[in-house]
Order: structure tokens, then sequence, then C-alpha cells
């Protein structure tokens, strides 16, 4: 709940964060009159980020939601029209404008609540947030299937009041969490300058026709790294290959600034997170910065250090995203391995034009790129360490953003808009939220922005496992969905075609045809092989508001700008990480910022999410 403090804050913000805040437009209702029988139900949706103009200008005219408020009818009985009035805030504007407008009592009908400082639960006890268990319940049988098939994230999506579990929020969810980026290696040395561990026979392979082979085995005895030792074995290779091609400024494996990925990357495979985290058992929040998994990551880095591996500049690039970390090397192909973005794989970072490898024209010439899993340890220290499946790394979560209807729609036609809402949910609407517009759903409507994008067969059609239009009856094996070319050219045209700011469920790759590479797809495979905690993780730490939010951000912040000073030099040797005296020094250090507090914090949260 709002402080006097907080609530003097946002009361002096309250005049420029009004004015940040605009109109996406209502809808006309030209189209959608009601005819007799039928009713009509506007709702005002405030969005935390508002969309592009460079199609329309309002939101109510995005294509999926105009087909939704125009050309379809809602409530058990299908007479209900439901608009939206959108209105979102100037960019960077967010937080400022969503806690004015709840402070003031001047908040919409439906609210999208990132940025929010006060919690689902606090909004409902302050009768801004309604509770919508029971509606929810008759009106929303596919949303509530969707988290029956994913039982762990109930725990986001219901909210623990008084001890009962209540629905005061919908959730934007996704069919998979499909990965963008991922630890990216380069083949092409492994293949010319590694060999078999076993046979000791010189690796063989390459480009041909535009495909990639070869018979890389790792020291695991797999045809893709596995283990921690695996890594290793690359690094001591592209070392090798450095060296032979010149490259001077270059460097086998590459690690953010501060040691260590905040994400939890590599140091769970030990055990542990690099920080807060949530533990194996999805249950336990847990600090790791202290522990004896942490201080072995360090260890096995800090002889990597050693060896040569990686840049002695690291710590340099403390402005650098941990997935864009010296960018101009990895590009020029001077970098073995590294954290980086899934286009980059198969031969997407070969920039020569066919000249030849040199300082002057870079070195990505018959580049080939894979990605790999998340490692496991499987021989550095205590056998407690070994061999755990990773479970605390960066991924996407199912649940992204989530609304709150409020208590400004009281008297409104709640239960019409929730069966709105739950289409969206179902395999046929999840289709808008995702994609857009099918060639059926255009001609009935012959959306104007599609027209005029010539996108008259709609935005997306099926296929089969080629790619090649289904045909009912005549084609065979599995039936996929594939977009139109035009929108996988241009991402930010695609989001503008479909429901992208508005809620639903998203579909994931399972039925989707991607055009890519075998390269690409076997690197999708391998980066998307564990599942991680870090999204429920994170869904708890957003989830925090008022004094607990104030309290653990200070904690937070505190340890990570400690962590960033010092980690560093455990990496380089200028503390020694296998001193027992410098590292008690160094914990002792760390306990002062009470990290079993933000522990406490955390728990309590995730308990109560």
């Amino acid at each position: 709940m709002f402080s006097k403090n907080k609530m003097a804050k946002v009361v002096l913000v309250s005049l420029f964060s009004l004015g940040a805040l605009s109109g996406c437009g209502a809808s006309s209702g030209s189209e959608n009159s009601s005819t007799a029988g039928e009713t009509s139900e506007t709702f005002s949706y405030y969005q935390a980020v508002g969309e592009s103009t460079n199609e329309y200008s309002n939101y109510s005219d995005n294509p999926s939601i105009r087909y939704l408020t125009k050309y379809m009818k809602w409530g058990k009985n299908k007479d209900v029209n439901i608009n939206f009035d959108f209105s979102a805030p100037a960019t960077g504007a967010s937080s400022d404008v969503i806690n004015t407008m709840i402070a003031s009592g001047d908040y919409t009908d439906i609210m999208d609540t990132t940025g929010c400082s006060t919690s689902v639960a606090d909004l409902y006890a302050d009768g801004v947030a309604l509770d919508l268990t029971d509606m929810v319940k008759e009106y929303m049988p596919n949303y509530l299937a969707w988290l029956d098939k994913h039982e762990e994230y109930k725990k986001v999506c219901f909210t623990k009041v008084n001890g009962e579990e209540k629905i005061l929020k919908i959730c934007d969810m996704n069919d998979s969490a499909d990965p963008w980026g991922g630890f990216n290696y380069r083949r092409d040395w492994l293949v010319k300058y590694g060999a078999n561990p076993t046979t000791k026979a010189a690796f063989t392979g390459g480009w041909k026709d535009g495909v990639w082979t070869d018979d890389v085995v790792f020291p695991s005895g797999e045809k893709d790294p596995i283990y921690v030792s695996d890594w290793e074995w690359m690094f001591g290779i592209f070392k090798t290959a450095l060296t032979d091609q010149g490259i001077s400024d270059g460097y086998a494996f590459q690690i953010p600034y501060n040691g260590s990925w905040g994400t939890g990357d590599v140091i769970d495979s030990f055990g542990a997170g690099p920080s807060f985290y949530l533990d194996q058992d999805k249950k336990t929040m847990k600090f790791g910065a202290t522990s004896e998994a942490s201080r072995e990551y360090l260890k096995l880095v800090n002889k990597w250090y050693k060896a040569g591996y990686i840049d002695t500049k690291f710590a340099e690039h403390s402005t650098d995203m941990f997935y864009s970390v010296d960018t101009t090397k990895v590009s020029n192909g001077k970098v073995g391995m590294w954290y980086g973005l899934l286009h980059q794989c198969d031969n997407g970072m070969d920039l020569s034009s066919g000249k030849e490898n040199s300082s002057v024209n870079g070195y990505t010439n018959g580049i080939c790129v894979f990605s790999a899993r998340q490692p496991i340890n499987n021989s550095f220290g205590a056998t407690s360490m070994q061999n755990i499946t990773p479970f605390f790394f960066y991924e996407l979560g199912l649940i992204n953003v989530n609304i709150i209807i409020t208590s400004k729609a009281q008297g409104k036609n709640i239960p019409a808009l929730l069966t709105l809402l739950d289409y969206l949910y179902s395999d046929e609407g999840a289709f808008l939220s995702t994609i857009g517009l099918s060639k059926e759903q255009y001609e009935i409507s012959q959306d104007p922005v599609y027209k005029k994008l010539g996108l008259t067969e709609g935005a997306w059609y099926y296929c089969d496992e080629q790619g090649i239009p289904w045909v009912e009856g005549t084609s065979t094996g599995k039936k996929m969905w594939r977009e139109q070319q035009l929108l996988l050219d241009d991402e930010g045209l695609r989001g503008r075609m479909f429901g992208n700011r508005f809620m639903g469920r998203r579909l994931g790759n399972g039925n989707k045809f991607v055009h890519k590479s075998a390269t690409y797809l076997h690197s999708l495979s391998e980066v998307s092989m564990f599942d991680s905690n870090f999204a429920m993780f994170y869904a708890a730490e957003q989830s925090l508001a008022g004094d607990d939010a104030f309290s653990f951000g200070k904690i937070n912040t505190s340890i990570n700008d400690f962590m960033s000073k010092n980690c560093p030099k455990f990496v380089n040797g200028v503390m020694d990480i296998n001193n027992d005296a410098t590292w008690n020094s160094y914990c002792q250090a760390l306990n002062k910022y009470k990290p079993d507090t933000g522990v406490s914090i955390l728990q309590n949260c995730y308990d109560n999410m």
C-alpha cells in the first residue's frame, strides 16, 4: 500500500505524468452499431507501452483488435459488442503515469500493471482491483485450461489473500519460451584445429552447397558440448586457432565485465545462483554469492584466465549488455565462444564477401557458428556440485505482462469482456494474439491496413513440413502454419499486424514452419534443452511492492555494486580465490548488506503469490 511519503511523491509528479498520458483512440462504433437485441459496452484500457503509428494512429485500428470489436460478438449469447478506449504513456513515463493514476483515483477500467509500485494484492485491498475469481471460472475456460497444463504458473497468475487463492489479474501467456540467444561458438575452428579426443584423427567437414557438415566429437563422446569439461577442451582449440591466424587481440571465451552472468548462467552448473536465486526445488529462495559453489565457479574462471582463454580487458566492458559484449571483436571473428544471438548461427556472421581472413578483412570467411546448451559440471569441485542439471539461467518466461480490471468497470458487462479475452486463449483466437488475421478473417473484415500492405491472403497460412501451402485432402504429414514473407522481413511491421499490445496467448514454435537452416534449428534445440527457474524468480522480484520493494532494491543494489568491484579481481588474480582468508573476508563484507533479509523478503513474496 502507499506510504505517506510515496503518496506525496506521486502527487508531485502528477502534472507531468498525466500530461504524458496519450489517447490511442476509442472504437468509433460506426461499423458495429448494435442491432435489435444487441448491446454495446466500451472499456477504457491503459497500455503500459504504446504502439508505433506507422500504419494506424489509434490502437483500436490494430487489425486484430478491429476484427474483435467490429466483426465478433461476445457474451454467452454472442450479442454484445465490446469496444475499447485505449491510452498509453509517453516513452519513459509509464511508472509515473500508472502510479499517479492509482493514487489520484483517476484510473481506467482495464490496466496493464507494468511499472506499478503497488502489488496486485494491495490494489485489491485498496479497492482498485476487482476479484475476478468466480467470473473467470465461469467465462474463461480456455484461460484456465492453459493454466491446468502449466501448473507451476498458477503461482504467478493466482494471488493469495488471507490464505485464499484469488484471481485478481489476467496474464499474457506464451505456449513456449522460444529463446533468442545463448552461448555461441566457432564450430569451424573446431574442425580446422581440433582432433578426435579418442583416435586423435583430425576432424573433417565444412561448407558444401551452402550446407555445413562435420565429424566433430567432444570428450564427452557427443557431437555437441555437454559438460563444462567439453567447453574447456574447446577453449584450448580456440587458443590454437587465434595463434595460428595471428589474432593477437582475440580470446577463446567471453565473460561479462563483473566476472559472471547475473542471470545465473554457468554458475548454476555448480548448484547455486550468482546472487539471489530460486533453488532447484522451485520453492526455496536462496543467496548464492557466498556459497562454495560460487567460489568453485570463480576458481575455474580464474584457471581459464591464467590459461589465456579469457580477455585480459574483460572488466572494461561495464556498459555492455550480457548478450552484446565486445561486439566489434565478436563480429570480426576474433572470439571463440560468447553469449550472443541465434541469428549469428550458421553462416550469419560471414561478413567477408569472399575476402581472405586478415587483420584488415576480419576473420569470418568460412565461419560456422553453433549454439551450445547450458553445460553440466562433471568434474570440478566437490561431488555435491557435479552432475547437476542446469536450473537457473536466462530464459524467457511463459508469462509476460498482466492486467487488472478495476472498480471503475463495476456496472459494465465484465462477463462479456471476459468471453472476448478468453477467445484469445483458444487455439483459434491465439492466432490473432500471435500473428494476425487469416485469409478468411481478412475477407470478412477487408481490413484497410492489410489491403494497403498487400496482405490480402492474410498474415499466415497452413502449410506442410516443406512450407508448401496445405491442401485439405491432398497434403500429407504434419500440418503447420507459416507467416507471410513480408512480415518475416520486418519484425516491427509484424508486431503491428497482430494484438501485440493486448492480452492473449502466444503460440509457440511447435507447429510453426521456421524457414531456417538445419544448423540454425539444431542450435535452437540445444539452447532450448533445459528449463530454468529464472522466469519464476523474476516474477517474484517484480511482484515486490511498497516497503519490501524499497528494502530489497537497496540490498540488491549494494550487493551487485560490491560484487561488480570485487569478483573481477578473483578472476584476474588480483585477489586470490584459493586463499581461505581472502574468501572469508569477501563473504563477511557481503553479509554486511544483509542478504538474509533479502532472501526473507523474496521468500515471503513468492509464498504469497
